[in-house]
């Protein structure tokens, strides 16, 4: 009894050895093209673990409070701009007691050290600011919204606190980071900084 497989490979020999370093070349072929997939996927789990391990990136997590007149301030967003005005900007949401986290690139990641200007702005459009969603994401994405723009869409939006605390040339508030005392912020309500 002939198998299929056998009379196959018989056939092939039988022609003589010109086909056997055609089969060859394929087999190298295919072989270096599963290794080249092997390495590429070996490269990958690297770059994805020391993205996701400890390595220190130079961000230093901060937090702090704000009050006005003496009381805790919600849905604030206090933004710390660099004295310089280099790199990039951190801002963080108070939350109902007046604390605060700064997110630069990933949430609550916090920022680079040096020396911050810090604005502090509460923009109101009539409706309770608080959301239903307890996520921190949908938050930022909301306040960022309300503070996006003073344009004809939005007609009810309006500052809350003196304009002194939202400009970055005129406000009171500075620091350095990493911080040496805890960060809270107190903001007069009459302006008076």
């Amino acid at each position: 009894m002939d198998l299929p497989w056998i009379a196959l490979n018989s056939r092939l020999f039988e022609r003589g050895p010109s086909l056997v370093p055609a089969i060859s070349a394929l087999t190298r072929a295919t072989a270096a093209e599963h290794l080249c997939r092997q390495l590429v996927g070996i490269a990958l789990v690297f770059v994805l673990l020391s993205l996701t391990t400890g390595c220190d990136d130079g961000m230093i997590r901060v937090t702090g409070t704000i009050t006005m007149d003496g009381e805790p301030l919600e849905a604030a967003t206090v933004t710390f701009m660099r004295a310089d005005g280099k790199g990039r900007p951190a801002a963080g949401l108070t939350d109902e007691i007046g604390v605060f986290e700064l997110t630069s690139f990933r949430v609550n990641d916090g920022l680079p050290a040096g020396e911050y200007r810090v604005t502090i702005t509460k923009i109101v459009d009539g409706k309770d600011f608080r959301t239903s969603s307890s996520s921190i994401e949908v938050k930022h994405r909301d306040a960022y919204k309300r503070a996006k723009s003073f344009s004809p869409q939005y007609p009810e939006l309006k500052k809350v606190l003196p304009a002194i605390y939202g400009n970055p040339g005129a406000t009171p508030f500075s620091c350095t980071i990493p911080p040496t005392d805890e960060l809270a912020f107190e903001i007069d309500s009459s302006g008076a900084g």
